[in-house]
């Protein structure tokens, strides 16, 4: 509901793979189809392997493990964002600006 609101298209979307009432991809997806172009950066508090396990988790999509620091988010962020050709939610690679504007942009 909150997408629909927005007067531009996100750049990234930042979701949990396990939540209460859907998964991060259950998420993803139609954000994904309504823009083809969001990236998305996965986190959980559980392993990448039990994730893996659960087919929840591709290798190719990034992720990030809880707990985790600032630090590792914004570089988890910045990777996501200013990786040429970027993943979109699904790990598929698209084009992008390069990692030295995205690290200009104010946030």
């Amino acid at each position: 509901q909150v997408a629909k609101q927005l007067a531009a298209a996100p750049d990234l979307l930042l979701t949990d793979l396990v939540m209460p009432e859907m998964s991060g991809l259950e998420l993803a997806d139609p954000l994904h189809k309504q823009w083809p172009h969001l990236a998305v950066v996965y986190t959980s508090g559980y392993t990448d392997h039990a994730l893996f396990e659960r087919n929840t988790l591709r290798q190719e999509m990034p992720f990030l493990q809880k707990p985790y620091m600032p630090d590792a988010m914004l570089e988890q962020v910045a990777a996501t964002l200013g990786n040429n050709g970027r993943a979109n939610a699904f790990g598929q690679e698209r084009e992008t600006e390069s990692a030295e504007s995205f690290a200009t942009q104010e946030v």
